[in-house]
Order: C-alpha cells, then sequence, then structure tokens
C-alpha cells in the first residue's frame, strides 16, 4: 500500500480524435484524505518509579492519527532538559506507520547519566515536517519526570569517647557518614587508620553499613593508643 511521501506510478489516458497531439503542463494531484497527528502529556509514558541518575529507562509515547489516512513512516524525537544545558536530544524512533484513526507506539532507551531533579520530557512528532497535516500545533507535549540524585556520602568530624585517652586505655571512636543523595547506599566500607594510608599508615578498625537516602549513620570503632 502507498502512503503519502511515497513514489508511485499512475496511468494517465486521454482519447483524442485522430491527427490531434496533447501536452501536459503543471499537472498536481491532491491528496484525497486528511493527516493529522496528536499526542498529550499523558501519552508519554516513563517508569512508574523514579530512576536514579545513571539508570538506562524506558520512554515511549503513544502517537494519534486522527486524519483519514494512514501516516506512513513517522519520526517521534524525544528530549530533556538538562540542568545548565537546556533541551538535550536523547534518541528518536521511527513508527511505521499510524493507522487511520489509530495509535501506534513510539519508544527508547534513555541513559539517565546527567539529569537529576524535576525533569521536563518533550516528544515531538515529524520534527522535520515531511509530513503535510491539517494540524501542526498538536505534533509536542511535554510531561515533567523525577530522576533521583546518586549516593553521595559525607564524613564528619570523629568524636573520641575520651578527648584526652591515655596509653593502653581503649577508647571508641564514632565514626559519621551521612548520605545527603537521594538513593541509598548499600554497604559501605568505614575504615580508621593510624596515620594516612597513602603513606603507610596502619589500620586500625572499620565497619560496613548501609546509609539510607538523607540518613546518617555512626560506626564505631575500638582504639587502643599505643606508646
Amino acid at each position: 500500500d502507498a502512503h503519502p511521501g511515497d513514489e508511485v506510478d499512475i496511468p494517465l489516458r486521454f482519447h483524442l480524435p485522430s491527427g490531434i497531439s496533447l501536452r501536459l503542463t503543471d499537472f498536481h494531484a491532491v491528496l484525497s484524505g486528511t493527516l493529522d497527528f496528536s499526542l498529550s502529556a499523558a501519552d508519554i509514558g516513563v517508569p512508574a518509579s523514579s530512576p536514579t541518575e545513571g539508570a538506562e529507562i524506558p520512554v515511549s509515547a503513544t502517537l494519534h492519527n486522527n486524519g483519514s489516512l494512514a501516516s506512513g513512516g513517522v519520526v517521534a524525537a524525544f528530549f530533556a532538559n538538562a540542568p545548565g544545558w537546556g533541551e538535550w536530544y536523547i534518541g528518536s524512533s521511527l513508527v511505521g506507520s499510524i493507522p487511520a484513526g489509530g495509535t501506534a507506539l513510539a519508544q527508547i532507551n534513555w541513559d539517565t547519566l546527567g539529569f537529576n531533579g524535576s525533569i521536563p520530557l518533550t516528544v515531538r512528532l515529524d520534527p522535520y515536517q515531511r509530513v503535510t497535516e491539517g494540524n501542526e500545533d498538536n505534533n509536542t507535549a511535554t510531561t515533567n519526570y523525577t530522576i533521583l540524585t546518586r549516593p553521595d556520602l559525607v564524613f564528619a568530624e570523629m568524636e573520641l569517647s575520651d578527648p584526652e585517652p591515655v596509653d593502653g586505655q581503649t577508647v571508641q571512636v564514632s565514626l559519621p557518614v551521612h548520605n545527603t543523595g537521594q538513593t541509598n547506599a548499600g554497604s559501605t566500607p568505614v575504615r580508621l587508620y593510624l596515620g594516612n594510608p597513602a603513606e603507610g599508615g596502619s589500620l586500625i578498625g572499620e565497619a560496613v553499613q548501609a546509609v539510607s537516602a538523607g540518613g546518617l549513620v555512626i560506626s564505631v570503632v575500638d582504639w587502643t593508643p599505643a606508646a
């Protein structure tokens, strides 16, 4: 089946009296029927739960054809607004055809690295206007989608159970770790060294704990100062 934009051969036959010639100029063919693509914010599909920055997620758009003709091939382009960068192209999908009065699904996979917070997500149909439509003003839709920041661990100042320990006396060293990110941090080691480990410092002890998003975990390590 031919679709708008396809090249087709159309036979034309003229019956003329003998000896009469015909020249055809400025011939125009008019398409019988209409095309009208559309989509709305509700047609943009994203995972229900917010992902963490850097996850690859599926994004889809349900494309509508309100016209009386099948669309033929049509492109749906996807964009996201990156903080500090503005609108950023994240992919496109070529749909083979949207049936007259029907719908078709366009889908991409989106690498969310570099995006976090409430992100405007936009889909544009036929972005280069390759298809002539009755209404070009309903080809774009935008929705907001939240992407969580990754874990961000911050070590606060350590505390000793005795701020003036003596040789041979065991004290407890509290090691507070904050997670200022929006995503839980899995099992995280916290190590206490005597001296700089990069310069040969010795390990006193360590603790391994998970730190929830926005949470604080205080690990305690025993230390016995030596003379």
